[in-house]
C-alpha cells in the first residue's frame, strides 16, 4: 500500500503482524512510512550482515519519545545470508539481538584477532561457527590471542597482515607449528621471556627451542627480555 502511487494519506503508526520476515521488508517499509513501525510479532527474520545493521540503527524504544523508527526489537531469531562477513558488523548484530544469530552460510570472517576472538567466547548466541577461514587485520598481536583463534576454529587463519608477535618462546613455537595459519614466516618477534633454562616442568626447555623459534621467520627475534 505504502508504495503505491495511488493511495493517499496512510496512517504512520504501523503494527507488523508477521511472525517471520526479512530485515529488507522491514527497512523499505520504515523507509516508506514516517511513523512508528511495532515489529513486536516477529520472532525470525533473514537478512545480510548490512540489512539487519541499517535495521537495528533504525530501532527505538517505547515510550522514549520518538516518532518514527522501528520499536520492539531485540529478541529475534536471525537467519544471515553472508558468506564474507566482517567481525564489527556481526558484533554489531549480537549485541542488538538477544536471540540466537545463525551463520552456517559463513565462510571467511574479517577483522581484528579480539573481535574475531569475541564472536566464539562473548556472543555465544551466534550458532554455526568454528569451520570458517579467518583473516585478521591486526599488525602487532600477543601470540597467546592467536592461539585462541586457532583454537575457536578449524579454518584457515590468514595472518599475513602481522608485523609484530610478542610472546613466549614455547607458545611462539606451539603457534608456528599448527598448520591453520597462512602467511607467517617474515614477521618480527619480541619475546616476554625472562629464562630460557631447563625447569622441573619444563626439563627439555633451552637454546634449542629459541633457534627453532628463529627458523619459523626471517624477521628478527627480540630477546631483550631475557636474562638468562
Amino acid at each position: 500500500a505504502y508504495s503505491s502511487q495511488g493511495i493517499l494519506n496512510l496512517g504512520t503508526s504501523i503494527s507488523i503482524t508477521d511472525t517471520i520476515t526479512s530485515a529488507t521488508e522491514i527497512n523499505l517499509l520504515d523507509n516508506l512510512s514516517s511513523g512508528i513501525i511495532d515489529a513486536s510479532s516477529i520472532t525470525t527474520l533473514t537478512a545480510s550482515t548490512a540489512s539487519a545493521n541499517t535495521m537495528y540503527d533504525s530501532a527505538v524504544t517505547t515510550g522514549d519519545g520518538s516518532t518514527d523508527g522501528i520499536s520492539n526489537l531485540g529478541n529475534e531469531v536471525i537467519i544471515l545470508s553472508d558468506s564474507i562477513v566482517d567481525a564489527s558488523t556481526l558484533t554489531s548484530i549480537a549485541s542488538a539481538s538477544t536471540g540466537n544469530i545463525h551463520v552456517s552460510e559463513v565462510s571467511r570472517i574479517q577483522g581484528t584477532t579480539d573481535a574475531i576472538n569475541a564472536l566464539y567466547g562473548t556472543h555465544t548466541h551466534i550458532q554455526g561457527l568454528g569451520n570458517e577461514s579467518v583473516t585478521i587485520t591486526d599488525n602487532v598481536i600477543e601470540g597467546s590471542k592467536l592461539i585462541t583463534l586457532d583454537g575457536n576454529t578449524s579454518g584457515l587463519i590468514n595472518a599475513e597482515s602481522l608485523y609484530t608477535i610478542t610472546g613466549g618462546v614455547q607458545e611462539l613455537n606451539n603457534l608456528y607449528s599448527s598448520t591453520q595459519f597462512t602467511g607467517l614466516n617474515n614477521e618480527n618477534i619480541t619475546l616476554t621471556d625472562i629464562t630460557i633454562a631447563p625447569t622441573t616442568s619444563s626439563p627439555t626447555f633451552d637454546i634449542s627451542n629459541l633457534n627453532t623459534l628463529d627458523g619459523y621467520t626471517s624477521g628478527t627475534v627480540n630477546t631483550n627480555t631475557v636474562t638468562t
